[in-house]
């Protein structure tokens, strides 16, 4: 590979190192700091030999599939496809064929998984998640095909970058891994290897119950990952606590002598996390073992006294739309405006004000945003205080609290081993938060990012909802997740993608696209969106409200309006820039003056173009005052100083 070819994957953002073969020949290669562009050209002359270029998997974790039956990998490449596509270009790399590697991003690091597998024909292969301290061979020529790999759906560097990339964390990775060995076994006739038991070789089982009669040859091994985690699981089993565990291990294996150090330090690393594992799993093995207590009577409604008790109100986070101790969705196509949108109902909670002609119940708000930056979160932020009338220590005194997760891992929920949607780390703490601060509404932005499941799979879609209804009680506010529709989704106005599950399995929808003009075409230009409130389970549905886009916020035009009637605004908008345009081009100058011979209006009421959409000039004055209001037109004064005159030009 060229060193141009090597400086565009990492401007790409990719952290790159030469290869001999499939040989990294940099010497402590997985530990050194990101390669620069002087590397690059010192690699070309110190290592001639290592043409091949190897992309380090520590922040591009790398799904290989080294499966060679044909229709095996193929399933497991649109298994990859269906989960992940998308979050990010799913790219394909061919060494030997059917073979391939996939290629994804994280944020958190994490240790290679690997799954071996016994094909139909007797032979091992394997499953493997490539990550810290490891790298693919991105570019050059394998060394058994002698033939060069190859990608399919797009390259690192040209023109993908790295962000562009699917995120993945490690629970995500072991989950599709773990599904995708289910798969080649169900389907295409492999098993999974069963793991040695300690005396019949170098593996060890983890499930056995074994106890100190072994501990001498767990002590003889602890750099070996299996019986460091084995051992783990024995000293458990002997009852022994947790904290006690992770100080043992801790002192057995930084006592170690004359073994490899980066592995000594691998084992360190991972001492924490071997004992939450093996407790979790103790803890399920004794929950399913333990004699099942006899159930308890269901316990039906006592409705007796309700005849002489009043009805009581229902509850709303905004009255008739969005209802307390609810989750609901509210999609749109990417670039519409629905987190511009979602922050100025947060802030409208949190300050008392209107949004969108109603009135949100006061209380704090949670915005998770794993889509935007801080700087254009603060962007936002400040156009939104401005329209209000706020200041951000009137926002933080509010309530108002932002969690910003671009670029990390945002996920809430995810498909576990055995197939059930659990929740994360980082939903218990947004539960525990919301528990304590009581928000009325927690926004969570975006689907995609927050739930790492089947989004076709309909149980998977209904527990998703039914975690998310959770923290919608616990708060005792409401929950608004916010996605993006399928193609399906948008040309059927549905708004949704994937399983219809989404429109049933929470309580309020929403739906924000943009509002065509009367020839039925979507304009670039186009400042309007039409809001559609597509599902309100205890309240008025199928309303629509038109927004315009104005100093960086979504506003109601006039309210619930007549859409013809803004589309047709819209397009005397439209026409009247395309004329000015073509005048200004021809040297046509007009201007504002309503009695001058060159008002602009009555000139482009003679145009063809006007004339196809029969636009009267009132039509185009309006227009011309709409454009001059959100600042797209301008007056310029040109021409000699004893006799200036004025035009209209575009900003």
């Amino acid at each position: 590979m060229t060193t141009p070819e090597r400086i565009d994957l990492l401007e790409a953002g990719f952290d790159i190192t030469p290869v001999e073969g499939k040989r990294a020949v940099l010497g402590a290669w997985s530990d050194r700091p990101y390669a620069s562009r002087g590397d690059i050209d010192i690699w070309q002359q110190l290592y001639p030999a290592a043409s091949n270029t190897g992309i380090l998997t520590k922040y591009t974790p790398t799904f290989d599939i080294d499966i060679k039956n044909p229709e095996g990998v193929d399933a497991v490449e649109a298994l990859t496809r269906e989960r992940f596509e998308e979050r990010g270009y799913i790219l394909c790399r061919f060494g030997a064929t059917p073979k391939r590697a996939i290629p994804f991003r994280t944020g958190a690091p994490f240790k290679k998984i690997a799954i071996t597998l016994i094909a139909p024909d007797g032979n091992e292969q394997k499953l493997e998640f490539l990550a810290d301290g490891q790298q693919f061979v991105a570019f050059g020529i394998h060394p058994d095909t002698h033939k060069p790999y190859s990608w399919f759906g797009g390259e690192p560097g040209r023109p993908i970058k790295h962000d562009d990339l699917p995120y993945i964390n490690q629970e995500e990775a072991q989950t599709l891994v773990d599904q995708a060995a289910d798969l080649l076994c169900r389907d295409h006739g492999f098993t999974r290897k069963r793991r040695q038991q300690q005396s019949g070789g170098n593996g060890f089982d983890h499930d056995h119950n074994d106890g100190p009669a072994n501990w001498s040859y767990y002590l003889g091994n602890l750099i070996d990952h299996d019986a460091l985690t084995a051992f783990a699981m024995s000293l458990l089993r002997a009852k022994m606590m947790d904290g006690a565990v992770v100080n043992f291990l801790h002192q057995a294996v930084g006592d170690l002598q004359d073994v490899d150090p980066d592995r000594k330090w691998r084992r360190l690393d991972e001492i924490q996390t071997m004992v939450s594992s093996a407790r979790a799993k103790i803890d399920a093995e004794e929950r399913t073992s333990s004699d099942p207590t006899p159930p308890l009577p269901l316990p039906w409604l006592d409705m007796s006294t309700w005849d002489h008790q009043p009805v009581p109100e229902r509850k709303w986070a905004i009255r008739d739309r969005v209802p307390l101790k609810q989750a609901g969705l509210f999609s749109g196509e990417g670039g519409t405006g629905k987190s511009i949108i979602e922050l100025m109902k947060d802030v409208a909670h949190v300050a008392g004000k209107d949004w969108l002609g109603s009135l949100p119940e006061s209380g704090p708000a949670f915005y998770l945003g794993a889509e935007d930056d801080v700087d254009e979160i603060h962007i936002r932020l400040a156009a939104i205080a401005g329209h209000y009338g706020l200041t951000f220590s009137e926002l933080i005194e509010g309530g108002l609290h932002i969690l910003p997760l671009l670029g990390k891992d945002a996920t809430l929920c995810a498909l576990t081993r055995g197939g059930k949607v659990e929740v994360t780390g980082l939903y218990r703490q947004v539960y525990e938060a919301a528990g304590d601060i009581k928000p009325k509404n927690i926004s969570i932005d975006t689907l995609s990012r927050a739930f790492a499941g089947s989004e076709i799979d309909r149980v998977q879609v209904y527990a998703f909802a039914m975690h998310m209804q959770a923290l919608a009680m616990v708060s005792d506010g409401s929950v608004t997740v916010l996605s993006h529709p399928s193609l399906q989704g948008i040309a059927s106005g549905s708004g949704i993608s994937g399983s219809t599950a989404w429109h049933g399995a929470f309580r309020f929808r929403q739906y924000l696209k943009g509002v065509k003009a009367d020839d039925g075409e979507q304009r670039d230009d186009n400042d309007l969106r039409e809001f559609e409130f597509k599902k309100n389970q205890y309240g008025p549905c199928s309303e629509s409200i038109v927004l315009r886009y104005q100093r960086g916020l979504f506003l109601p035009e006039g309210g619930i309006s007549n859409l013809d009637k803004l589309a047709r605004e819209a397009k005397a908008q439209v026409v009247f820039l395309d004329l000015l345009r073509r005048f200004l081009v021809e040297g046509r100058n007009v201007c504002d003056k309503k009695n001058a011979n060159n008002y602009a209006p009555t000139a482009f009421a003679r145009e063809d173009e006007a004339k196809k959409h029969r636009l009267k000039k009132e039509e185009l004055e309006e227009a011309m005052r709409q454009l001059f209001k959100a600042e797209k037109l301008r007056v310029e004064t040109y021409g000699r100083p004893s006799d200036p005159r004025s035009r209209l030009i575009i900003v």
